[in-house]
Order: structure tokens, then C-alpha cells, then sequence
């Protein structure tokens, strides 16, 4: 039998957040995670229970004793919406948040790590405690607030950082060396990070016509599925002709604002160019 067929898992729902989170697509991870706990913790059979089935699997039974939900929901957690990975064998310990873009505030703790972030305006700071007897090089990648950054500092003294080229968002990568605490401070200058305007829903052989913010440049495009044809690109917007398969599509514009690059996904719904209708 094949349960991957057979049963709506848990596990299974929360292993698309983790790869959502690692796709840097962060909105749609956490919806997805937090709606995910809700339905088996909340809505299912056992409530405050990470039962293996949700309350949408047809069968109906929650299989109580199996542990994998309970595993890769923490992953999802501590990895995911934490982005905390250490690699001891490597002496490094990453750390790449994945929190909503309206948290203002996170905080968690483990046996292993202490970790808090707050937000006020254009300042952030964060603050990391590794219970570990070996000490790691903390690595910590920022999203991006602002186009620019004022200063950076690692407990109290300056740090070096740099933008680095991401997924989703543009992210600041901030080497803080080997301690056992850390106090990280961000603040941020410059101009708000914008997002595209563009068709979301659009049927197969229309034009997509994607504007980039004023204040940001087109430096090329990423079109793995071959989502459109025909490109016409320009410094703040391109198009295309819509081809290729129906439903949920990706294409990549990478994009540069003041110091930040980064790949901004397109996602968009191709639908048919005709569709029949019952109407009551």
C-alpha cells in the first residue's frame, strides 16, 4: 500500500513548508505550516496531537503512535521558519530566518540554542545563545529590510556583511565569528524593497506583463518551466507570451535594488483560454 496515495500525512504537508522555507518563498511556507498544525492539532481526532493523519484523510484514522509527524514538524520549526542549522563538522553554525515579513518579534529555545529577534522601524537586533561546549562561526543571513544598510554591528563592534544573491528575497549575510553569545544589531537605510505588479491569474496564450518597482533593474531572466515565449525585456518591466502547461507556474527576473540582488519569483495560475460554466 502506498500511504503517500492513500493518506493525506502529516509529515508529509509539513516537508512542502521545509521546502518552501528553503526555496526562501516564506509567506507560503509559514501559511502552509501554520495551517497544517491547525488542522491536525486543532481539528483532527487528537487534538494537541501530532497524529500522523490529517483531518482530511478519508480514512479517518490519526495513527497516534507514530512519531514522523512530531520529527519533521520540528525540523519545519528549528530549520524552517528559525532557518537554525548548525555544522559542527564544518565549525560553522548558519542561521536564516524564515519569519513572515510582518513579525516584528520571534524568539526560541532549545537544549542547544537561545535564539530572539525584535524589530523597531529600520533597526533589528538579534541576539543568539550556544549552549554547546564547541564553539561555532555563526553565520547569520538577514532578509533584507531596506536597500541599504546603515551599520552592522556583533557585540559592539563592527562586522563584515555583504548582499548576497537569494531566492525570494534578498538576503544580508553577516560573518559574526566564534562565541558562545552573540548580539547582533542591523540598521537599515535607504529605500523600502519593492515587489512586482503583474497578472496573477492569466490564460494560456495572453501576455503577462510584469513591472518591476521604480527604484529597481531587470538584469536578466530565469525561466526553468518555459512559462513564456516571445520575451520582451526592459530595464523596469518585461513580457511574454503565456505557453506550456495549465496551472500553478515559476519564472525567476533577477532584480537589483540599490545594493541588493536577488531572484524574485513570478508565480502566476495559467488557466485555459475557454472554459464552460454551469450557471445557475
Amino acid at each position: 500500500m502506498n500511504r503517500s496515495v492513500n493518506n493525506v500525512a502529516f509529515a508529509e504537508t509539513s516537508h512542502t513548508a521545509l521546502s518552501l522555507f528553503e526555496a526562501g518563498l516564506n509567506e507560503e511556507a509559514y501559511k502552509l505550516m501554520k495551517g497544517s498544525m491547525l488542522d491536525v492539532m486543532y481539528q483532527g481526532k487528537s487534538p494537541g496531537n501530532f497524529g500522523m493523519t490529517t483531518s482530511y484523510d478519508i480514512v479517518g484514522e490519526i495513527y497516534r503512535d507514530f512519531s514522523d509527524a512530531v520529527g519533521i514538524f520540528s525540523r519545519v520549526l528549528v530549520q524552517g521558519l528559525f532557518g537554525i542549522k548548525p555544522d559542527a563538522l564544518s565549525g560553522n553554525l548558519q542561521i536564516t530566518p524564515g519569519f513572515p515579513s510582518s513579525w516584528n518579534d520571534a524568539s526560541i529555545e532549545t537544549s542547544d540554542v537561545h535564539f530572539d529577534f525584535h524589530r523597531k522601524k529600520d533597526y533589528d537586533t538579534y541576539h543568539v545563545n550556544w549552549n554547546l561546549n564547541n564553539k561555532l562561526n555563526l553565520i547569520l543571513n538577514v532578509p533584507v529590510l531596506k536597500d541599504s544598510v546603515d551599520r552592522v554591528l556583533v557585540n559592539g563592534e563592527k562586522a563584515n556583511y555583504k548582499f548576497i544573491d537569494y531566492v525570494g528575497k534578498p538576503i544580508l549575510q553577516i560573518q559574526c565569528g566564534k562565541s558562545a553569545s552573540y548580539n547582533i544589531e542591523v540598521k537599515w537605510n535607504g529605500r523600502d524593497i519593492q515587489t512586482a505588479k503583474y497578472t496573477k491569474e492569466i490564460a494560456l496564450d495572453e501576455i503577462l506583463d510584469v513591472h518591476l518597482g521604480s527604484n529597481q533593474k531587470l538584469l536578466s531572466l530565469y525561466d526553468p518551466q518555459e512559462v513564456i515565449t516571445d520575451k520582451d525585456t526592459k530595464i523596469h518591466n518585461f513580457s511574454g507570451k503565456i505557453i506550456g502547461e495549465l496551472g500553478h507556474r515559476t519564472l525567476f527576473a533577477k532584480v537589483m535594488q540599490g545594493q541588493a540582488v536577488w531572484h524574485m519569483p513570478i508565480v502566476i495560475n495559467v488557466n485555459p483560454p475557454f472554459e464552460v460554466v454551469n450557471v445557475d
